[in-house]
């Protein structure tokens, strides 16, 4: 039977009808997939990137229509790109593209408003929870003095000099922070190997990321320039840039950076509300 429509197409498609998965593709290939590789390419991903993710965000499309999980919201239009077809290709093929950079070790930042939108799409509740309740658990786990530094820091929010203070020994308020930081790290690590789930994992990834971008500068700045493909430069080039003495005053302060990027995930992971939830 003839197609005129795109809603008679996706009903072709929800059919089984060969004819009309091909004519399917065919228009997701002409209309959609130029954004996706403008998308790609702009973020240093190579032509093959591209496909891989627009035929993976295909599939996905096609699942959903084959199980009347989506619809269009405007039956008469017949065009293929119409923004919500084109804005549910693009969000799967973006999630699918950091997924990929991520199993390749890569570091990549976007823009703000991307990022904030990318980071809230498609993340079932559960995977949430998941791990905040892995991060309180952990945190009640681990030995002292790291159970009673983390609940005092981030629970009922002493300052270091305050904890440094309460302690059956003073501290310094610098001995306190170096105390603190060893413990979140340790935290950290064990949160993340706790998590069964690889969409806890992103989550956990992505915090990471948010937090990152958050920084003030000169951190922002330094850690995407040593991390961020594409960027990348030694430590001599980030001492040139950000006029530092040499490399051991750069890697010092790059360090500073790394300490309070870990301070700040853990923050967001033991003062959500959502963190003591059993």
């Amino acid at each position: 039977m003839p197609i005129g429509s795109l809603p008679e197409l996706l009903e072709e498609v929800r059919k089984g009808n060969a004819r009309g998965e091909l004519l399917f593709y065919k228009l997701l290939e002409r209309h959609c997939y130029p954004s996706v590789r403008a998308f790609v390419r702009a973020r240093g991903g190579q032509d093959e990137d591209s496909r891989s993710v627009f035929n993976h965000a295909c599939t996905v499309l096609w699942e959903k229509i084959v199980a009347k999980q989506f619809e269009l919201n405007n039956l008469t239009d017949t065009h293929p790109h119409s923004d919500q077809m084109r804005a549910f290709v693009m969000k799967v093929a973006k999630n699918q593209f950091f997924n990929m950079i991520r199993s390749k070790g890569r570091i990549v930042y976007l823009p703000d408003d991307e990022f904030a939108g990318l980071k809230d799409a498609n993340v079932p509740t559960e995977h949430v929870d998941t791990l905040y309740r892995a991060a309180w658990q952990v945190t009640q786990e681990m030995e002292e003095p790291c159970r009673s530094r983390l609940s005092d820091r981030f629970a009922k929010k002493l300052t270091y000099a305050e904890i440094g203070r309460s302690g059956h020994s003073a501290a310094s308020a610098k001995a306190i922070r170096n105390s603190v930081v060893a413990c979140v790290l340790a935290l950290l690590a064990k949160v993340y190997e706790s998590l069964t789930t690889s969409e806890a994992q992103r989550i956990l990834e992505d915090m990471a990321e948010e937090a990152a971008r958050s920084m003030p500068e000169p951190c922002k700045s330094m850690l995407g320039r040593y991390y961020l493909e594409g960027m990348k430069q030694t430590m001599a080039g980030i001492a040139g840039a950000f006029g530092y003495k040499n490399e051991h005053v750069a890697r010092t302060a790059k360090y500073e950076c790394l300490k309070e990027l870990s301070l700040s995930i853990c923050a967001k992971l033991l003062e959500n509300p959502e963190t003591k939830t059993t």
